[in-house]
Formats: structure tokens, C-alpha cells, sequence
């Protein structure tokens, strides 16, 4: 069987579940559905799963990447 190269193959992630982007924040879910209930992080619902959208993620972070590049400057 040939070795598959998984980075050739790797397609971007469209949406986080809430444990995925509680992980990649370092936040608890009862601090990511705070921020879902006071509007804050817009998610999507499919099915029974509860995503947050990669833009959503990037959205949410962005002011605290600006942040660190105007502290390091």
C-alpha cells in the first residue's frame, strides 16, 4: 500500500466543535457558551452538533493578535 502524503490531501477546516475550540483558546465551554450567550461567538448548528466557524474563531482572537503585535513593536 503506498504512504499518502497528508499534507497534500489536507483540506481547511470549515468549522471547530465546541470542545475543539475550547481547547484551541484555552477556555472552558462554560466560558465559550458565556460568550455564545452574551453574542459574542456565533455558531452554527448541524444536526445535534453546535460548530463555531473558522471565521468565527479567527474573528474572535483577532483583537488579541493585534494587540500582541502592537506590545512586541
Amino acid at each position: 500500500m503506498p504512504h499518502m502524503n497528508t499534507q497534500q490531501n489536507t483540506v481547511p477546516r470549515a468549522a471547530y466543535s465546541l470542545d475543539e475550540t475550547a481547547a484551541s483558546l484555552g477556555l472552558s465551554r462554560r466560558t465559550l457558551y458565556g460568550l455564545m450567550d452574551s453574542g459574542k461567538l456565533a455558531t452554527v448548528k448541524l444536526g445535534k452538533r453546535r460548530l463555531v466557524p473558522a471565521q468565527e474563531l479567527a474573528r474572535l482572537v483577532r483583537p488579541v493578535a493585534s494587540l500582541q503585535n502592537s506590545l512586541e513593536q
